[in-house]
């Protein structure tokens, strides 16, 4: 027999009361998971920004401050290898220059006033400044003054390549001035003995020797000696003028325009 309806409808209600109350606590127990889950996921996704964003830009950070600390390292050593390098190249240019006069005007004693610098002179016949002087091979002087100076051997290409054409220019220079020394030696003899007027006889050593022997000797006798004492003294003027002008060409290479140096200017 079914029930009354008053009845049947009061038990829906109850059914559904209950299946409401079991639906609230349901949605009371999952919104505290849900919010749980929600503040560690938003940990976890902190936690990865941090790890995928901050720490490359820090690590970012710090390796371009290594790499600006290397460059400046960097530039600091290619400044002192560039001081080194000049160095390097100055002391190969003065190795060619003393090696150069050395070998190219190996008679300077012959040059100097003999009651500054006496030189005891051995025994066996005596050279004039031409016989060694201006007789070099001053090609030659120059060639084996490039192969002796050792530092060259250390220049860049560029620099070497310039350093061995100024050297031919030297080289080149040297036997014109050479060639006329020896043209203006020969010559004095005669132009001596044409201009008598514009040649004295300087005091030296061997003048003084000369008036000395005048006391001892014929008049004859001591004023030819006087006379080629003359010539030798002006021939002497001529091999002092090219050793000199051999001297300013030889150090005129401390002056080169490096190929680099010029590149750098442009």
């Amino acid at each position: 027999m079914p029930a009354p309806r008053p009845f049947r409808r009061q038990r829906l209600k109850v059914q559904a009361q209950a299946s409401s109350a079991a639906h609230q606590n349901r949605i009371d127990i999952w919104l505290p998971r849900v919010s749980h889950i929600s503040q560690l996921g938003l940990l976890l996704l902190t936690v990865g920004g941090f790890y995928f964003t901050v720490i490359p830009l820090y690590q970012k950070a710090l390796l371009d401050e290594a790499i600006a600390r290397k460059e400046i390292e960097l530039k600091q050593t290619l400044v002192a290898l560039d001081k080194a390098y000049v160095s390097v190249r100055q002391i190969a240019v003065q190795q060619f220059i003393v090696l150069s006069v050395e070998k190219c005007a190996r008679t300077a004693h012959l040059l100097v006033d003999p009651d500054d610098h006496p030189v005891k002179q051995k025994s066996g016949p005596k050279h004039s400044s031409k016989d060694v002087l201006l007789s070099v091979d001053v090609r030659r002087c120059i060639t084996d003054a490039i192969a002796g100076a050792k530092a060259i051997a250390d220049l860049r290409q560029v620099d070497r390549t310039a350093l061995e054409v100024e050297a031919g220019r030297i080289s080149n220079a040297l036997v014109t001035l050479q060639a006329r020394a020896i043209r203006d030696f020969d010559a004095t003899p005669e132009a001596v003995k044409r201009n008598a007027g514009q040649y004295s006889l300087k005091s030296d050593f061997r003048s003084r020797m000369l008036d000395f022997l005048a006391k001892h000797r014929p008049a004859e006798e001591i004023q030819k000696q006087r006379n080629e004492l003359v010539v030798v003294q002006a021939q002497e003027n001529v091999s002092a003028e090219y050793y000199q002008a051999l001297l300013n060409e030889i150090t005129s290479v401390r002056r080169l325009s490096w190929p680099v140096e010029r590149s750098n200017a442009q």
